[in-house]
């Protein structure tokens, strides 16, 4: 199973979602949205809310249950693309994290 975590406007939200969705392809497995992020209020911030519910996507919003079990994974950081084509991974809980909101190589 996939998990994205949805953040930002629509546009991010789509990019995400795309990102999320190709990796479930690869992979052979189902996509999971984690929407916990539109739940809270961050101060300086623009409020923010899930609106890719308007569009005919092929997702199921995780459970809280499915995004604690991940988040135990956290301090494992790969790069993507290792962990789809290296076999070793295919049935390890991987947890990958931006390291910034800027461009990242």
């Amino acid at each position: 199973m996939i998990i994205i975590k949805l953040m930002g406007g629509i546009g991010n939200q789509m990019f995400q979602y795309a990102t999320g969705r190709r990796v479930a392809e690869i992979n052979g497995t189902k996509l999971k949205l984690d929407i916990t992020h539109f739940d809270k209020n961050y101060p300086n911030t623009t409020s923010r809310s899930f609106l890719l519910k308007n569009f005919n996507i092929d997702a199921d919003i995780a459970s809280k249950k499915e995004i604690q079990y991940f988040r135990k994974y956290k301090k494992i950081h790969i790069r993507i693309l290792g962990h789809i084509y290296n076999p070793l991974f295919a049935n390890d809980s991987i947890y990958i994290t931006e390291k910034s909101y800027g461009f990242n190589p």
